[in-house]
């Protein structure tokens, strides 16, 4: 396949897109759109290379599989061993469990799943995994294990003709696997590999356009394919899902710049400046490396790096690529170089290195992240975020649309084979609704607790963005019917409204920076979805609470758990970490933050002036109490947060009698009357 430096040029575009999205740039939300660049840009490549191949009658999928390996394994090789050092002594365990069963996994080109079951492509625990970028690779790779001996197949029997049904035909399928499933599972379709073919597959297309000519050299379409690709980057909220417009932006640019942006076309010119091509050459390497530099980095400063760290990560990140694919994948890739290994040796050393890594992935799996590793005292605390949450959520933790109450497993709080209160909401329900069943339990009152992640436990609500009512509508809906067939009267509603409604994660302005997405939308026969724009959304959001709340609260006694102070770090890490180093002082956040960042939320709660709604406020559980200005993360050396923001039981151990006390006012008040 003739040399195109403008596919370099592309590749400068995709790597340093998706380094500055991890390095936590701003106008680059939708950085890693990069990828999508990648996997187009990866398919034309290939694919022109199997039909150059299939034309000529000299395709061996045997060499295939070996130009494959030398292109991958050596630089990614490097990149898990220096990764594993450093992760040895820097994570805790629950951190290096997941990073071992990603060695593993990464081994054999499987990352991409243990992510999609494990974590979401924008929560706070991608920060500091260094290997989460291989889910591309693996991707890649398991589309390579079959395209090829498919094409092959289809070409001998019906030449190009064919080989044109076979790829339309694949990239439909998985356009509509992609589409199709991204409504419900939005977090996990993004690692799903069938849901990422199409993308490869785009960059096939152009290969059978271009098969035995010269791409086009168009003005009009070259510009429109790199204004696609940089609009799709930047006119890109933080919550966009998986797919959407920014994605088809971002494949169909690509694909023309590959197909129209031929020399002489002025988009060509751009992207063959030298230091363009420069980056675009050391690109596979630079994209290994800059993930782990920062994971590492903000795993040593505890907290987000500056912006100076971040930038001098990044030089970092293209000198090592640089000498990366001079020293690594030069001399495996090129047989004009004096170290050039033979075939039994690649096949050798390489395999061995896989079996090597995959059984580390195992043991570190079945260890629980080698804990042994850590003095016992950094353990306990760094275990909190397993060993101190409500063990009932496994199973009243519910994610299905439709749901039929009560659920079995969830039925040990009850009192005489009653229930005098349910417990509704978000993750965050769930993780105060243990200590706080205890304890009514323990004053013989019965109670039952389902909650739903991602959702405010209020009718109307769904994830921005959502196509229709489902989920959480449903979930709400659901419950609620329950507790009226029951007559139960008292409700504790808990969520994470401040995400609710700033869709973004929290930054405690010390450090601590939740890189998260999420928000919610809200909708009803007096507040309609009209306009799709974020400050609309917000609006929306904030109506919803009130309008839903007061009219429950004609129907039902709700406690209202008030938003539970964010920390913006993962507490149970922090204070490992700070005990490794011998940190004084309590670990704690701003009051003043806190208080900023649920002021509107307040206010809606205020609006309400129904009797039956009783509100805790939870700064005077958590807030200017034991350090004044300062919302706790810990006590008696407890880690009183599982997370970044779920209470561990030890924190909600100091919320419980507050609810119980509530509840119990209210029942007693019920009996008077």
């Amino acid at each position: 396949m003739v040399y195109r430096p403008e596919i370099d040029g592309l590749r400068a575009v995709a790597v340093l897109s998706v380094i500055l999205f991890h390095a936590g740039v701003p106008i680059f939300n939708g950085g890693y759109l990069g990828v999508d660049i990648f996997f187009v840009i990866s398919g034309y490549l290939i694919t022109g290379i199997l039909l150059k191949e299939l034309k000529l009658g000299n395709l061996s999928i045997i060499n295939f599989y070996e130009r494959r390996a030398r292109r991958i394994l050596p630089a990614l090789t490097v990149i898990i061993i220096t990764s594993t050092i450093f992760s040895w002594f820097l994570m805790t365990p629950s951190e290096f469990k997941l990073f071992s069963e990603s060695v593993g996994t990464s081994a054999i080109f499987v990352s991409n799943f243990l992510f999609l079951a494990e974590v979401g492509y924008f929560s706070p625990d991608i920060d500091i995994q260094p290997l989460v970028h291989l889910w591309s690779l693996a991707v890649e790779e398991q589309f390579y294990l079959i395209f090829p001996l498919a094409l092959w197949l289809v070409f001998r029997i019906g030449h190009i003709a064919l080989s044109w049904v076979l790829v339309i035909a694949l990239l439909g399928v998985s356009a509509f696997i992609c589409y199709s499933l991204a409504p419900d599972y939005p977090d996990k379709i993004f690692f799903f590999s069938p849901a990422r073919f199409w993308e490869i597959l785009t960059g096939s297309v152009v290969a059978l356009l271009l098969f035995g000519r010269s791409p086009w050299s168009n003005q009009v379409l070259s510009g429109i394919g790199l204004l696609a690709i940089f609009g799709a980057m930047f006119v890109n909220d933080v919550r966009t899902p998986f797919p959407s417009i920014h994605t088809v932006l971002a494949v169909g640019g690509t694909a023309l710049i590959l197909a129209f942006g031929g020399r002489g076309s002025a988009v060509a010119r751009i992207l063959t400046m030298k230091p363009c091509v420069g980056i675009g050459l050391i690109s596979y390497s630079a994209y290994l490396w800059h993930q782990p530099l920062f994971a590492f980095a903000r795993m040593r400063t505890m907290s987000e790096p500056s912006w100076l760290v971040m930038l001098a990560l990044i030089l970092f990140t293209f000198s090592l690529a640089f000498l990366t694919w001079k020293w690594v994948e030069k001399p495996f890739r090129f047989r004009s170089h004096p170290y050039y290994p033979t075939r039994k040796a690649v096949a050798f050393s390489f395999g061995v290195l896989t079996v090597v890594m995959f059984l580390f992935g195992v043991i570190g799996s079945i260890t629980k992240g080698l804990p042994a590793r850590l003095p016992e005292h950094v353990q306990k605390l760094s275990m909190a975020a397993h060993s101190d949450s409500n063990p009932y959520d496994y199973i009243c933790q519910l994610e299905l649309i439709e749901n039929d109450h009560p659920l079995p497993g969830c039925l040990d709080y009850l009192v005489d084979g009653e229930i005098d209160v349910i417990f509704l909401g978000d993750s965050h329900s769930g993780a105060i609704s243990y200590e706080a069943q205890n304890e009514l339990l323990a004053r013989g009152i019965g109670s039952y607790a389902v909650s739903s992640p991602g959702c405010p436990g209020l009718p109307g609500f769904e994830g921005a963005g959502a196509a229709s009512l489902g989920r959480c509508n449903n979930y709400a809906i659901n419950i609620l019917n329950f507790a009226r067939r029951k007559s139960i009267n008292t409700l504790v509603i808990t969520s994470r409204f401040p995400m609710s409604y700033h869709g973004v994660g929290f930054d405690n302005g010390e450090g601590g920076i939740e890189r998260k997405r999420g928000g919610d939308d809200y909708r009803s026969e007096t507040i309609p979805i009209i306009e799709l724009n974020d400050f609309n959304r917000k609006k929306r959001v904030l109506s919803g609470i009130t309008e839903q709340l007061d009219s429950l609260s004609l129907e039902f006694n709700i406690v209202l758990i008030g938003a539970i102070p964010e920390a913006g770090w993962k507490v149970p890490a922090m204070l490992a970490r700070r005990a490794l180093r011998g940190s004084d002082g309590l670990l704690s956040t701003s009051y003043d933050a806190y208080i900023s960042r649920t002021k509107e939320i307040n206010d809606a709660f205020d609006a309400v002036k129904n009797a039956n709604l009783h509100k805790i406020d939870m700064s005077n559980v958590f807030c200017d109490l034991q350090l004044p200005g300062r919302c706790i993360n810990e006590l008696d050396g407890l880690s009183l947060y599982s997370d970044d923001d779920h209470l561990s039981n030890a924190g909600a151990r100091l919320l419980a009698p507050k609810i119980a006390d509530i509840v119990q006012t209210i029942m007693s008040n019920n009996v008077s009357n």
